[in-house]
């Protein structure tokens, strides 16, 4: 692995633990609502303000995070399926809006509110799960030499008057799934021989 495909790697473990991050600190927002829900219960006008301020912020926040990930995570194994998570839980988010404002008005659909509340709180923490299991982009094997290499074939023919020197092969292949069985995207395979002209009078050594 070069520097560049260690620098590559290297940001894209911090994406991934971005969306770790922003699925958790989401998820645990959602569960705050809760509280003060039931501090509204309680008679306390400051936990209305704050409910409703709340959930019009996380509505806009997820649905935003979700576009996102459609447009950066879209190739990679799990990252679509996490994004449709996070767009499906805005909309959850939005209709849980409407209901509890329709409740504030006294309309009859608390007691939908109430159930629909832990059904999104459970949605969230699946859209966590599924930002877990973001899997990093493929790490490409490096294999350099000129060894076991049959330079006759039609393959690897060497031109007239040259010798093999060095030979690199890239195989940039999947990691292994876990746990979904999503298709697989096709391994990325390159071969690169350098060669020299034969010096005079020596026969070709493959």
């Amino acid at each position: 692995m070069n520097a560049a495909t260690g620098t590559e790697m290297s940001t894209d473990r911090r994406i991934g633990r971005g969306w770790v991050a922003f699925t958790t600190i989401a998820m645990w927002a959602i569960f705050l609502q809760s509280v003060t829900a039931g501090r509204i219960l309680s008679g306390d006008d400051w936990a209305r303000t704050t409910h409703r301020t709340t959930a019009v912020l996380l509505f806009l926040v997820i649905l935003a995070g979700g576009l996102a990930a459609l447009a950066v995570l879209r190739e990679r194994t799990g990252g679509r399926r996490m994004a449709i998570v996070l767009v499906a839980l805005a909309v959850c988010l939005f209709v849980q809006h409407r209901l509890g404002a329709a409740a504030a008005d006294g309309e009859d659909t608390l007691w939908l509110h109430v159930p629909f509340g832990v059904a999104i709180f459970a949605f969230a923490a699946q859209a966590n799960m599924l930002a877990r299991r973001l899997e990093p982009a493929p790490e490409a094997d490096l294999t350099v030499g000129a060894h076991d290499i049959d330079f006759d074939s039609d393959e690897y023919r060497l031109a007239p008057g040259e010798q093999p020197v060095a030979y690199l092969q890239v195989d940039a292949g999947p990691h292994p799934s876990r746990g979904f069985p999503s298709p697989r995207p096709a391994a990325v395979r390159g071969r690169v021989v350098m060669t020299r002209p034969v010096p005079p009078n020596k026969e070709h050594q493959p």
